[in-house]
């Protein structure tokens, strides 16, 4: 079988643009899960008929087939040309008797496989007979401490519309029915918060049937303990002894929250409940499961534990209790009481001011009280904003930590370096090496001999100066070739080792117009984590140095522009005001007579193809196929074509010079090409050439509604 060697496109309503799908690979993409939606039973009436499995594949992106197996000969059809379905037929049951069997659904790629049972009913003379209650599910059910909701499976024989529907009644009010459908009752467990276990009865009725019951056995709590004491505390942390009643096989697990909060909170249950809500959260954050989960958090044995990162002065309680990783266990909550110590205030203020120089500066400290220890230090205010808020207490605190956990990697203790390095009393304090132009700040708080603010934290921000022995650079600018969608322009620097960045512009924009748009784009590398700041992104994305040429395309003909230059500093930063060029306007716009048409007659649904060729339209079932090839006019040097939107053919909307920047970006250019099209939604079809001069032609558009009435023979497709 011959592979397909073009590539593929989804039409897919994002936005007003065209989704194209990736290659097709035989290996299965990460994360990839096979798993049957509904894996239960079956019931199937004795006269036969065509039923379904469904099933879905996670994160699907390979070109694995699905497959299905049945010993059982009653069974025919299997069929799994369907993406998301198996269905199969189950002939008529003359056997006088139930009979049953499994369907194996599988997935090749993972080896990922399940099955379901399928139970054929037996006739038992049609009209008349009594109708017959039984049971699929076992009749019995174990629930866990904290309940839940469950479905249990049932079937009717000789079922007849007089009787209604089957009617369910629990014996006892902490179970409770929430759906009865064919086949299926669903009940609710409600939570067990006590150290007695407990059991109901679930009955069963429909018409005359004899009745049938399901007996439903609910765990309790255990009186299994955790024995805590609060050894120490500190102003932001504790040292706790946990003792569990069995050291050896008790899991439990063990937390401190605020006292006020687990006050709030008030029953073990709702305890329970919000611990599970954030281990679910972590579960989800860390891409595992609730079992993978509680494993982190759980603990075995005596422990010795310590909590850090409290507020100071602030009322907790430790809290813990036994559990296991799949939650069928649970003891009574046991708390203790604690709280942190207070932080010793000082009275104390300081005065900041600063003199700098292009690249050196002087902060004079001037403390209120000359016996409180103090830090000082210098940091750009973007970063500090960046990594720790707005400065406030809070915000230093968030500093303070991060020079504490350096020290502490380093085999350095806040106790060390404030008796080696802290300040005392009014000081001048030097710091070199900085950047011209640039903005610096200040730091100072008072600290006690574990490091914790006795004080107020004060800053003060201040601007180095020009570097006097780096003259502001001048910029040459000359565009070579104009044309009417394209500038191919050069600058020169008068100095070939200092950064600058340039670019061409619209002609109307100003300074702090094109510094928003670098800034906006900017921001957007921040959101995605690829820098930190705008400088950053400037030094990484922008910046350049010496002579440089290039051609700037995808223009609007009879526009004027501009290019512009502005100098930098070695962090990224400008550091002089931005020079413009004279203006340039491109020339008008040259209609070629050549074209290009993108040519279709048939198309063709992908289940069909899937199933006739499941290596090159595996996984494009529920897509029409639409081959493409074109058609060429006139003198064409090259061309582009896409599949997009219906909007694309409204000139009102897209323009000419729209339609040709999107075909210069994302156009196909080969002269044979598969779609993948979603069924009933109109799109269109652009294209436009380009002679040996590099004028474009005329720009063709036109819509289509692909139906699957339409849908030509799979007998009659032949590949491109």
């Amino acid at each position: 079988m011959r592979k397909l060697l073009h590539s593929f496109q989804f039409l897919t309503v994002v936005s007003l643009l065209s989704v194209l799908i990736p290659s097709c690979t035989d290996e299965p993409a990460a994360n990839e899960i096979f798993r049957i939606e509904d894996g239960s039973d079956i019931i199937a009436d004795y006269a036969g008929g065509e039923y379904t499995i469904s099933y879905t594949i996670e994160n699907f992106a390979s070109r694995g087939s699905v497959y299905a197996e049945c010993g059982a000969d009653w069974i025919k059809g299997l069929y799994c040309g369907e993406y998301g379905k198996v269905s199969f037929i189950v002939e008529e049951n003359d056997s006088g008797s139930q009979r049953e069997t499994s369907i194996t659904v599988g997935y090749s790629v993972t080896g990922d496989k399940d099955s379901v049972k399928v139970i054929q009913t037996a006739e038992t003379g049609g009209t008349g007979k009594e109708p017959i209650l039984t049971l699929i599910s076992p009749d019995t059910l174990s629930v866990p401490v904290l309940g839940g909701d469950y479905d249990l499976q049932y079937a009717v024989f000789n079922a007849s519309d007089e009787s209604g529907m089957v009617s369910v009644i629990p014996s006892e009010e902490w179970l409770s029915v929430s759906e009865v459908s064919e086949n299926t009752v669903s009940i609710v467990a409600e939570p067990n918060i006590s150290d007695v276990p407990r059991s109901a009865t679930l009955r069963f009725e429909y018409g005359t049937a004899e009745p049938v019951s399901v007996s439903v056995d609910q765990a309790s709590l255990t009186s299994e303990r955790l024995e805590i004491t609060v050894d120490s505390t500190g102003v932001r942390g504790a040292k706790v002894s946990v003792a569990p009643t069995d050291p050896i096989y008790m899991t439990y697990v063990v937390f401190v929250n605020l006292k006020e909060y687990i006050d709030a909170l008030g029953s073990d249950y709702d305890i329970f409940m919000s611990d599970l809500a954030l281990i679910q959260q972590y579960a989800l954050s860390y891409d595992l499961t609730i079992t993978e989960a509680m494993w982190i958090f759980l603990k075995q044995g005596n422990k010795s534990l310590v909590f850090e990162d409290l507020a100071p002065d602030t009322e907790y309680y430790c809290y813990g209790y036994g559990v296991t990783d799949s939650l069928d266990y649970l003891t009574v909550v046991c708390k203790e009481y604690f709280e942190t110590n207070a932080i010793n205030r000082v009275d104390c203020t300081f005065s900041l001011s600063a003199e700098a120089t292009h690249n050196s500066a002087v902060v004079t400290v001037v403390p209120s009280d000359n016996d409180v220890p103090y830090i000082c230090g210098l940091i750009d205010p973007d970063v500090f904003t960046l990594l720790y808020g707005a400065f406030s207490n809070e915000s230093m605190q968030g500093l303070l930590t991060s020079i504490i956990d350096g020290l502490a990697e380093n085999g350095v203790s806040i106790q060390d370096y404030i008796e080696g390095y802290a300040y005392t009393g009014s000081q001048e304090i030097s710091f070199d090496d900085l950047e011209p132009e640039t903005s610096q700040m200040a730091y100072c708080v008072g600290l006690d001999m574990n490091g914790e603010m006795v004080t107020d934290a004060y800053n003060l921000i201040f601007e180095t100066s020009e570097d006097p022995t780096v003259p502001p650079m001048t910029f040459i600018f000359e565009a070579k070739e104009i044309e009417a969608r394209s500038i191919t322009a050069s600058v020169t620097p008068s100095d070939n080792e200092i950064p600058y960045c340039w670019d061409l512009v619209d002609a109307s924009l100003e300074e702090d117009d094109i510094k928003a748009a670098i800034q906006q784009e900017a921001d957007l590398y921040i959101s995605l984590g690829a820098v930190g700041t705008l400088a950053e992104y400037v030094e990484v994305y922008l910046a350049v140095n010496g002579y440089r040429e290039k051609t700037f395309g995808n223009l609007v003909p009879a526009t004027a522009y501009k290019l512009y230059a502005i100098q930098l500093n070695s962090s990224g930063e400008y550091s002089r005001p931005m020079v413009f060029s004279r203006i340039y306007t491109t020339a008008d716009a040259v209609t070629s007579d050549c074209s290009v048409t993108v040519l279709y007659d048939k198309y063709w649904n992908g289940a069909d193809l899937a199933e006739l060729y499941p290596d090159d339209f595996g996984g494009y079932e529920a897509y029409a196929v639409l081959p493409v090839a074109v058609s060429t006019e006139g003198d064409v040097a090259s061309f582009g074509y896409a599949l997009l939107a219906a909007e694309w053919a409204d000139p009102s909307l897209y323009s000419d010079d729209d339609v040709i920047e999107y075909l210069n970006r994302h156009g196909f250019s080969s002269p044979t090409h598969y779609f993948f099209v979603t069924w009933d939604y109109e799109f269109a079809i652009v294209s436009v050439a380009v002679d040996s001069e590099g004028n474009y032609g005329r720009v063709i558009r036109k819509t289509e509604i692909l139906r699957r009435e339409g849908a030509a023979d799979p007998s009659e497709f032949e590949f491109l």
